[in-house]
């Protein structure tokens, strides 16, 4: 499956490089263009030190990249991302599947991130969250996690993309809990 992972930060690489290993084509967005050579040479991202990007992930900086992408995961800080939710949404196609990784309230109107994602791109949104640390999934070590929606084909979808035996996803009908 083609996903993308629009944000480069420890969690956002840490997900795509799970992807990866999952055997689906993923690309990485940044907003740090400068970045991109030196992960593209060294397969090292700055933000999450020791992990290494596998040789199959794509890399960019140009929001186009979300183009045909069936899983389209927002990982952006929660600062910008009202922002970069607006930019990428022209390229989330139709039947895509939007996840909302981000956590936090936005300042000024104190919605959760899952709230922008859906306010920028008009897709029902995935929350996937839980008690995990980026070095652990990117690591394999036992981590689990939670996709949330009202809609559970949706959820399911988005625990079929990201399970392994090392990271277990698990669904519930309630994003906001």
């Amino acid at each position: 499956m083609k996903a993308v992972v629009v944000g480069s930060g420890a969690w956002g690489t840490a997900l795509a490089i799970r992807l990866c290993k999952n055997g689906h084509d993923v690309t990485m967005w940044t907003f740090e263009k400068e970045l991109i050579p030196q992960m593209e040479n060294e397969r090292h991202n700055i933000r999450l030190p020791g992990a290494v990007l596998p040789a199959e992930l794509k890399i960019s900086g140009d929001y186009a990249c979300v183009t045909g992408c069936k899983l389209v995961v927002m990982a952006s800080p929660s600062f910008p991302i009202r922002s970069v939710c607006r930019q990428a949404a022209p390229f989330i196609q139709q039947d895509a599947v939007v996840v909302s990784v981000t956590k936090g309230l936005e300042a000024g109107t104190h919605l959760r991130m899952s709230q922008v994602v859906n306010q920028e791109t008009g897709k029902e949104v995935v929350v996937l969250t839980g008690p995990s640390h980026a070095e652990e999934v990117a690591k394999d070590l036992a981590t689990g996690l939670l996709a949330a929606c009202e809609n559970r084909q949706k959820a399911e979808f988005v625990q079929d993309a990201f399970m392994s035996e090392a990271l277990r996803i698990y669904i519930s009908p309630d994003p906001v809990g």
